[in-house]
């Protein structure tokens, strides 16, 4: 089977799914947007804070009241209810956050304060704004705060809210369609075929999720020897990117591949990555196709370097690789690689070190291991005592 570099499967990856853009940007409850992408920049409605505030707990007063008071020489001020305005002489307890009250300008911590009986000992001399947040300081009004392709954490709802913002524009999930289009099968008890359950209903969900699309339905076979209906699956309208998994068969085009080119257009079969050479891609009435090797590992392999890339653009996030990224020296055995293959190797942390794991791995050493080195394609691989870049798995990753 005659395979293309990697490198050029993912340009013409990209340029398919750039001729299907997703621009439906829709308003999002704040509460509900957690996780999702924002279609467009965020700009402040007002300023944060709005007016003068606590920066610190303590006690509000008139700075000029604590002139040349020190720990040897206290000044000594009247404590106040919090609900007062700050008179001559007189203090406020507050919290950070809360309104200066009138007439304050300096907020004395709590370290520098000292009760004694119904009066209240300063020990610092303040300046005015001391331990006060200006109106402004946080967020300026009409600032952008929020950027276009930033997914949106809890923090930023949260801040979100502070600002009055109800609602915020994302852009929409991309619809994914997984088709189980073969029985690679994982074993659920001694009885193995009839208990049997499809890996690819178990392995791609999350990791869809985690590149920001949702599984819009998994279509699967209804029971052994009944294959799906391949062709209803793949011109059925409301995916956005289908993914097609097993079939594949070393030597020829598989049963997906040749329907697929029967009922839309397949654009190549077969890519220079190990393990995941049997990987293809396509389109139908415009909706990109991808057909992913049906074990375990050869199908992560090709997700994460060729299906996940597709969902992240979609989503509107880097296509990048999204793992969190170290650089350690290899220990163990030398790690070989062929010429023009691009390789992912498990591997596994020890020490400040990382361990490469058995070739032709399975489930049990993906559960082993902490994360994947990629061997390029013009490397033989590396020596032990080399330093290489480890992609670490997170817990939506396997």
């Amino acid at each position: 089977m005659q395979t293309r570099p990697l490198a050029a499967a993912q340009t013409a990856l990209d340029q398919l799914i750039r001729q299907r853009p997703l621009d439906r940007p829709q308003e999002l409850e704040t509460a509900a947007a957690l996780g999702r992408v924002l279609a467009r920049d965020v700009a402040a409605p007002l300023a944060l804070p709005p007016a003068a505030r606590a920066a610190v707990d303590g006690f509000a007063l008139r700075a000029e009241d604590s002139v040349g008071a020190s720990a040897y020489n206290p000044a000594t001020l009247t404590l106040q209810m919090p609900d007062m305005a700050c008179l001559p002489g007189t203090v406020l307890p507050v919290t950070a956050g809360w309104p200066l009250p009138a007439g304050a300008d300096a907020v004395l911590p709590l370290h520098l304060a000292q009760l004694a009986g119904g009066v209240l000992e300063v020990l610092a001399n303040l300046a005015a704004g001391d331990g006060v947040e200006r109106p402004g300081q946080d967020v300026a009004a009409g600032a952008v705060v929020l950027e276009a392709g930033r997914r949106l954490r809890s923090m930023d709802l949260t801040l979100a809210t502070a600002l009055g913002l109800s609602s915020l524009p994302v852009r929409p999930q991309p619809r994914v369609r997984l088709i189980s289009a073969s029985r690679h099968l994982v074993a659920a008890g001694p009885a193995a075929l009839p208990d049997s359950v499809d890996a690819a209903g178990l392995l791609y969900p999350g990791l869809i999720a985690r590149d920001g699309g949702v599984l819009e339905r998994h279509v699967r076979p209804a029971g052994a020897g009944q294959p799906v209906d391949l062709r209803a699956a793949l011109t059925d309208p409301g995916a956005d990117l289908i993914l097609v998994c097993g079939g594949a068969s070393p030597g020829s085009l598989d049963r997906s591949a040749i329907l697929l080119a029967g009922v839309g257009e397949l654009d190549w079969q077969g890519v220079a990555l190990r393990p995941g050479e049997l990987a293809g891609a396509g389109h139908v009435d415009g909706v990109p196709v991808l057909l992913l090797p049906g074990s375990p590992a050869a199908g992560l392999t090709a997700y994460e370097l060729l299906a996940g890339r597709a969902v992240r653009r979609l989503a509107g996030l880097d296509p990048a690789l999204p793992h969190r990224r170290v650089r350690l020296p290899l220990g163990g055995r030398k790690l070989t690689s062929e010429i023009g293959v691009v390789e992912l190797v498990p591997v596994r942390l020890a020490g400040q070190s990382v361990l490469p794991l058995p070739l032709g791995f399975g489930l049990g050493t993906l559960v082993q291991a902490d994360g994947f080195v990629l061997v390029p394609a013009a490397a033989e691989g590396y020596a032990p005592g080399t330093p290489v870049e480890v992609h670490l798995f997170d817990a939506a990753d396997l």
